[in-house]
């Protein structure tokens, strides 16, 4: 690694998050955080990410709540006519539509609630990816009442007359997040702390360094994760990620992905994340035995050899 280009890179972030933030006055840990999230970007995508980053910062809202309660308040604020909200972290989006009831643009919003730094950084890292997905976002169809959209592994159906939307074809899009935070985690752990000069990035490696011994899976959806982890951990399909993931080119990642090997099927995979997604006890139970085999012929196709030690971390 050349320290000299990632110190640099260091401070270039610094400046994007500086100007990012004369425009919204943030509380410096939310800025500390976001500096670290864009690294784990920067590390696992390489600079050419900042070119949707970028895009992505000029819209953005965060809202870095104090606790789950508080977390709870904002999403009922922001979401009125939600009946069922929660104090997860999450990305909303706010659309827009001209006087004739066309669509013109939509706005992303990422809120979350403090917990401790290792925390924070990865849940703006996985909220991110979200914002990340629609940069490139494409219409299905669209009339007076609703439209419907297509980025990530999902559609989203939002009602012009009410706030959020409907999803559907989630799970793979939430599977392909918890493998970005992996990702980034690795990435992280790689670096040599003593190389690094900004402090607070030097803080947050020592954070890593009294977990990395473990082999620790960062998680946001338990089941779903451990019963992927293969896949998870796969360098090459991470690859694919990087190659069409935030392109929005669905189409061609299966493609390239099913060309590995005959037994091989994205769809297939797709179908089973999106299966596994709710935890439902049957769904787990009865597709848990063909991700298997499918991860089997991934590992045997990319001669990826699957680490036995894990420890999650919800």
């Amino acid at each position: 690694m050349d320290y000299d280009v990632i110190n640099g890179a260091i401070d270039d972030i610094v400046w994007i998050v500086n100007q990012y933030n004369k425009e919204h006055g943030y509380d410096v840990s939310l800025c500390e955080r976001l500096v670290l999230a864009l690294l784990g970007y920067y590390l696992a995508f390489g600079p050419e990410i900042f070119d949707k980053i970028n895009v992505v910062l000029e819209q953005l809202k965060i809202y870095q709540c104090s606790s789950e309660l508080t977390c709870l308040m904002k999403k009922k604020e922001l979401r009125p006519d939600d009946q069922k909200p929660d104090a997860c972290p999450g990305t909303m989006w706010d659309y827009y539509f001209d006087k004739n009831r066309k669509f013109i643009g939509a706005t992303p919003s990422i809120i979350y609630y403090i917990r401790n730094l290792f925390a924070d950084v990865f849940v703006l890292v996985h909220e991110l990816a979200h914002t990340l997905e629609g940069v490139k976002g494409s219409i299905i169809y669209e009339n007076d009442e609703e439209i419907k959209f297509k980025y990530g592994f999902g559609e989203y159906l939002v009602d012009k007359s009410r706030t959020g939307f409907q999803k559907e074809g989630h799970g793979m899009t939430e599977l392909i997040t918890v493998m970005i935070e992996n990702k980034v985690y690795r990435e992280f752990a790689k670096l040599d702390v003593e190389k690094i000069d900004n402090p607070l990035v030097k803080e947050f490696l020592n954070t890593l360094i009294r977990n990395k011994k473990f082999g620790i899976m960062l998680d946001s959806y338990t089941v779903m994760s451990a019963l992927f982890k293969d896949l998870i951990d796969n360098d090459r399909f991470f690859e694919l990620i990087k190659k069409y993931y935030f392109e929005n080119e669905r189409e061609f990642f299966i493609e390239e992905f099913d060309s590995w090997d005959e037994r091989l099927s994205l769809k297939k995979i797709a179908y089973y994340a999106d299966k596994v997604y709710d935890e439902d006890l049957y769904n787990v139970s009865y597709y848990a035995g063909p991700i298997r085999k499918q991860l089997e012929v991934v590992n045997e196709v990319t001669g990826f050899k699957p680490d036995t030690k894990m420890l999650i971390m919800v």
